[in-house]
């Protein structure tokens, strides 16, 4: 348990059991078992992973104006038939 923070008390565990999946629950019941650096690392690996599929969206989401120009320049040069099949 980190500093500061107390225990999980009956009611929080009801909340976050009903936001998971049951796959998500079953493999944090698995980490809990580990010792405590081992969960530490798991933690650290799934924080990462979270932020860098946000930073992913959140790139791919400033794109959209650029992505549908290249769609639009590659749909034109097809139609005018200036590609070839790969």
């Amino acid at each position: 348990m980190n500093p500061g923070s107390g225990p999980v008390n009956h009611v929080e565990r009801i909340v976050l059991r009903s936001l998971m999946t049951k796959l998500l629950e079953k493999a944090l019941h698995e980490v809990a078992k580990l010792p405590e650096s081992e969960q530490d690392a798991v933690a650290a690996i799934l924080l990462e992973e979270l932020a860098s599929e946000h930073r992913w969206a959140e790139s791919f989401g400033k794109s959209q104006k650029q992505l549908a120009k290249l769609a639009a320049e590659a749909l034109a040069e097809y139609n005018a038939g200036r590609t070839k099949p790969l």
